[in-house]
């Protein structure tokens, strides 16, 4: 080869020197930028789980402080309820006339 040809000719840079390490490189550049990506994701899920999760305990907190007067009503409209349902039911279960029996025979074909 000439001199003027060698010259002009441009150096090859170190990565066309070393292909297989380049390619290494970059393929580890690229799975470092994918791993920060996924950290990165999982910061902000992390973020917005842990603020439901305050926000949920704010609001069992608000529950929790419920007012005596409405948990008296609750228990009394309760008793009301069971006591309406055993009134009505009680002596259907003394006589052994239940109310799936008689929706049974009425089911039957005459």
């Amino acid at each position: 080869m000439s001199q003027v040809q060698a010259e002009t000719q441009t150096p090859l840079p170190p990565e066309a020197a070393h292909p297989a390490r380049s390619d290494r490189e970059n393929f580890a550049g690229r799975v470092r930028h994918q791993v920060g990506d996924y950290i990165h994701d999982i910061s902000d899920g992390l973020k917005t789980v842990s603020e439901r999760g305050q926000h949920s305990y704010q609001q069992a907190a608000h529950a929790a402080k419920a007012d005596g007067a409405v948990l008296t009503g609750l228990v009394v409209g309760g008793a009301i309820g069971f006591a309406t349902a055993w009134l009505i039911f009680a002596r259907h279960a003394v006589s052994g006339e239940f109310v799936a029996r008689r929706m049974s025979r009425s089911s039957e074909y005459h």
